[in-house]
């Protein structure tokens, strides 16, 4: 039985820590801490950098729910197709070179993705998510 305080990283990469016999996430201990009040329930403790382990206070921001934390966080995430210059989702699509390497390129959709190995312009295909054609 591991002694109160002591540390260990969660499976998911978190940090926890021992507290009252209780196995606690230390970026929400950190947090609490920071703010100087308990979290309430559903709030949601985000790390900047993505990185599980940084537990720095600066490093953590709190949003009052999940809804929040993915429309403020993870709408950071929308970049440009590089076929059609259209506004997406991260979407990943793999090149694969002829020498085995596989390169990541990313696009809004597969037809994008096609075009852009066949060097063509966007063309404006059916099945882009945008739909039908344009000049």
């Amino acid at each position: 039985m591991m002694p109160e305080g002591a540390t260990r990283i969660h499976s998911s990469g978190y940090i926890q820590r021992k507290l009252n016999g209780r196995w606690e996430y230390e970026h929400r201990l950190i947090a609490s801490r920071t703010l100087g009040r308990p979290l309430m329930p559903g709030e949601v403790v985000h790390h900047r950098n993505r990185n599980r382990a940084d537990n720095r206070p600066e490093n953590l921001v709190v949003h009052e729910n999940n809804a929040v934390h993915h429309a403020t966080e993870h709408a950071a995430r929308r970049l440009i197709c590089e076929q059609c210059r259209e506004s997406f989702r991260t979407k990943t699509y793999f090149i694969k070179l002829k020498n085995g390497k596989r390169y990541p390129r990313r696009f809004c959709s597969r037809p994008c993705f096609v075009e852009s190995l066949r060097g063509k312009p966007f063309s404006g295909t059916p099945g882009h998510p945008k739909g039908g054609y344009r000049a």
